[in-house]
């Protein structure tokens, strides 16, 4: 299920600024593609789990007349848990993933544009910082880079807490049953998960009779207890990459914005001695 992209860091030594084919709108289609195949192939996950009846499934499982340690077999309901449970932690991993992986390539993004014209600066050292610090960046923690990016470049993204959110509730599905340990838990002793939706508003009340309905993109969350097991329903799931493309998109603005705004300053004048 996982689609992931590869930075533009990995594989060796990077040209020097200005020799780049690259832009900001094809990061934005690359990851943005990739992402609708991860929420199709979810899509199709779940759809395919639900489509799993009990007569199919023992059908299925007994059709050898022999299984390879049948003391250990799962009846439909346990399977069925146990594969929403798999679906949940690919998800969760798949999405922390793509969103580092997009980072690193804005970033990258970011670093040529803010070395392009560097006065004094010869090619060689250009390109030693940009390896340099796109090094620093992609052996940072997760959390990190959201730092370096508001640090360097001015650019926030609103859903950093949720996305950070996503890696714990990986490490306590992954190292702690799904239970919801006490050192990811916040002062008020939960977890809680930021999710992205559609909500459809109705045409208030005096309205026009062929008024229609309006949506809007809103923000849900899930929050559970210290030892609470973490358990979320299909539309939560599904929702995961659609927080992630609302992500996607929050953070190409912000490295627009610090491209418009750089190409501004290069452009500028220089001011009279």
């Amino acid at each position: 299920m996982s689609e992931q992209a590869p930075s533009p860091a990995e594989g060796g030594q990077t040209p020097p600024p200005g020799s780049q084919q690259i832009s900001l709108q094809q990061i934005n289609q690359q990851f943005m593609h990739g992402l609708q195949r991860n929420f199709d192939l979810l899509g199709y996950n779940l759809a395919a789990i639900e489509a799993v009846s009990p007569a199919s499934y023992d059908a299925m499982v007994g059709s050898l007349r022999v299984m390879p340690f049948a003391q250990a077999h799962m009846n439909h309901e346990q399977v069925h848990a146990y594969s929403l449970d798999l679906v949940l932690k690919q998800t969760l991993n798949d999405a922390l993933s793509m969103a580092s992986a997009c980072l690193d390539n804005c970033h990258f993004f970011a670093l040529l544009v803010s070395l392009q014209n560097v006065g004094r600066v010869s090619p060689e050292e250009a390109n030693k910082t940009l390896n340099e610090r796109q090094k620093e960046f992609v052996d940072a923690r997760f959390d990190v880079k959201f730092n370096l990016l508001e640090k360097n470049f001015k650019v926030m993204c609103e859903l950093e807490d949720a996305l950070v959110s996503y890696g714990m509730a990986l490490q306590c599905l992954a190292q702690n049953g799904g239970n919801v340990h006490e050192q990811v838990a916040d002062d008020n002793k939960e977890l809680k998960l930021e999710f992205k939706r559609i909500e459809v508003i109705q045409p208030p009340a005096g309205s026009p009779a062929d008024a229609k309905p309006s949506a809007k993109l809103a923000t849900y969350s899930k929050a559970f207890q210290v030892n609470q097991r973490i358990e979320l329903h299909k539309s939560d799931i599904l929702a995961v990459p659609l927080t992630l493309a609302s992500f996607f998109q929050e953070l190409f603005s912000g490295i627009d914005r610090f491209t418009r705004s750089a190409v501004q300053a290069q452009q500028a004048p220089a001011p009279q001695a």
